[in-house]
């Protein structure tokens, strides 16, 4: 009897808990996955990047500040008029996002902000004789750089304030620096709410 009071009274208590909102913080950890192109001053290539950052919401649910580290490894594999390029960047980056339209838990973002990236990785040259199609590897080479400048976002974003998981959508994610550094991303994130 004990048994059965005990398990009505937390089904009860579960029942009451329903349609109540949960309250969150405003810190945030952010992970994010994407697939894209990046050309710099001595390598190019295709890829994938991974992020991990802490974010914190400045104004309301609109404004929002976030740190983060990126890693993306990129090679030439899809790109065939050329030597091979395999190299990595790791960028540091701070970023301030925004919900420019916002309706209900869906908005459209922007965002801008800074990053230093290092980039380490190998290059091999082709050497071709004459007309001939045959090509002969000859030398590997291994470069290591910095660069920086400034990051650019474009996507969507999907906050339920009721879950503690948010999704953002960025079709565009554009890093520009020096030395002509481009990196194009598309990218996936998901904030867990603290």
């Amino acid at each position: 009897m004990k048994t059965l009071k005990t398990i009505i009274w937390l089904a009860l208590l579960g029942l009451s808990t329903i349609g109540k909102t949960q309250t969150f913080s405003k810190h945030s950890l952010k992970i994010a996955a994407g697939i894209g192109f990046n050309d710099n001053r001595i390598f190019s290539g295709m890829g994938t990047s991974y992020l991990v950052g802490y974010q914190k919401e400045i104004e309301g649910n609109r404004l929002r500040f976030s740190g983060n580290f990126r890693i993306g490894q990129f090679s030439t594999e899809l790109i065939t008029d050329g030597g091979e390029h395999f190299f990595t960047a790791k960028n540091l980056e701070a970023l301030l996002n925004v919900d420019a339209v916002k309706l209900g838990s869906f908005s459209f973002v922007v965002g801008a902000g800074i990053f230093g990236s290092r980039v380490k990785g190998m290059r091999t040259y082709e050497n071709r004789e004459g007309n001939q199609p045959q090509i002969t590897w000859d030398r590997t080479t291994y470069d290591k750089f910095f660069e920086a400048g400034g990051t650019f976002i474009v996507g969507f974003r999907f906050n339920n304030p009721n879950k503690r998981t948010v999704i953002n959508v960025l079709p565009i994610t554009v890093q520009a620096g020096t030395n002509n550094y481009l990196n194009y991303a598309f990218r996936v994130d998901l904030d867990f709410k603290f």
